[in-house]
């Protein structure tokens, strides 16, 4: 069962939140749909998840749900989690294992069941007030004083005393208090952008046409390509002025349409798939390695004019089925898939433009010669807020 073969949707289940007796439950519904060899799967099947407090690696939040032979029909499978205690308000990831097979990546486990950290964490602000109750009903009249002695003719008689005060009125109900008020969390923004075609080659296959990365004889990078922070470029944007580490050092004045960023914007994560666009013959023993770095044109925010790197913004691309530097001994087929994970905190003027550099390195432990031309296509993700 391949692990491309999974697809799953986290749902979470809450009831509206009444005054009541029965605290609130923390287990949430889990909705799954497996398929094997391309079909929605049927039988029973062990099923593990636990959470994590990272995308990859990290370390596991919470105990682990073990169902031996959960059944599964027409690829569609549900049921109840709970991590009691889990979730605190911090970022988790939901793993699954399928017969003892890890899928990847994992899930991010996103607003809907955090919320249950409202229950018993941050408390809302106050309710508005209450209506004022109604007034009380006037009390009644006091008893009439009696009436004085007759007096002398021609002198009135003193004043009789007054009244008792009547009974207090009953107290209005206190009004409903207001509704808890809702913390809900800033959403990142995402920026993607891709280069690479399909095509026909001469043999008349599909294949896919993208950017070439080029090394020279001593496996330096001297040609990668360049992508705007978002978009899809089906002609990749050559750059020859590579230094040995694949960073652009030439004054290169980009052209094309910029995307200058109307504001301020702190970026956060770098991430990217690779793939060999075409069948590509490596010399064997020889290893290449491919990176991504973000790049700010300092077009208005004070800077050059000119590209510069943004420090600590490299991401490696790995191999996808080993987690290793991608290596190839011989022949790199078309759709060998290579992935790409960075985390950062960068913050970015208003006024200027972010580009993706991509380019490539080699080496080799043979003395085999190392000028390769490497073409590919690409996708890429930056993350904000």
């Amino acid at each position: 069962m391949k692990r491309q073969m999974l697809a799953a949707t986290l749902l979470l289940c809450l009831s509206e939140v009444i005054a009541a007796p029965v605290p609130q439950s923390t287990a949430f519904t889990y909705q799954g749909s497996l398929s094997a060899n391309g079909q929605p799967a049927n039988g029973s099947f062990d099923l593990t998840f636990k959470l994590f407090d990272a995308p990859t690696g990290g370390s596991q939040v919470g105990s682990t749900i073990t169902m031996q032979a959960f059944p599964v029909a027409n690829g569609l499978f549900t049921t109840d989690l709970d991590f009691p205690g889990a979730f605190t308000g911090s970022q988790t990831w939901l793993e699954v294992t399928v017969a003892g097979q890890v899928l990847t990546p994992r899930q991010a486990v996103n607003t809907a069941p955090v919320a249950q950290y409202a229950l018993n964490g941050v408390t809302g602000p106050r309710g508005a007030t209450g209506a004022t109750g109604a007034t009380g009903v006037a009390g009644a009249p006091g008893a009439t004083g009696a009436t004085g002695a007759a007096g002398a003719t021609g002198a009135t008689g003193p004043v009789g005393a007054t009244g008792a005060t009547g009974i207090a009125g009953v107290t209005g109900t206190t009004g409903a208090t207001g509704a808890t008020g809702s913390n809900a969390s800033a959403t990142p923004f995402i920026f993607l952008s891709s280069v690479g075609v399909s095509g026909i080659d001469n043999a008349g296959a599909a294949q896919n046409v993208g950017a070439n990365l080029t090394t020279n004889s001593a496996g330096d990078a001297v040609r990668g390509t360049l992508l705007p922070l978002s978009g899809h470029m089906s002609t990749p944007l050559i750059v020859d002025g590579l230094d040995i580490n694949g960073q652009v050092v030439l004054p290169l004045m980009f052209t094309g349409p910029l995307q200058v960023l109307p504001t301020g914007i702190t970026l956060t994560k770098l991430t990217g798939v690779l793939n060999p666009a075409s069948f590509v013959i490596i010399n064997i023993g020889v290893k290449s390695t491919m990176k991504a770095q973000l790049y700010r044109y300092e077009r208005q925010g004070g800077g050059s004019g000119m590209l510069a790197p943004i420090p600590g913004t490299i991401c490696t691309f790995t191999d996808a089925s080993s987690g290793t530097l991608q290596t190839y001994s011989d022949i790199a087929a078309a759709g060998m898939i290579s992935t790409c994970n960075s985390t950062f905190s960068v913050t970015i003027p208003a006024g200027d433009a972010v580009m993706i550099a991509i380019s490539m390195t080699t080496s080799t432990t043979s003395g085999q010669p190392l000028s390769i031309t490497f073409p590919v296509s690409a996708s890429m993700s930056v993350q904000g807020n």
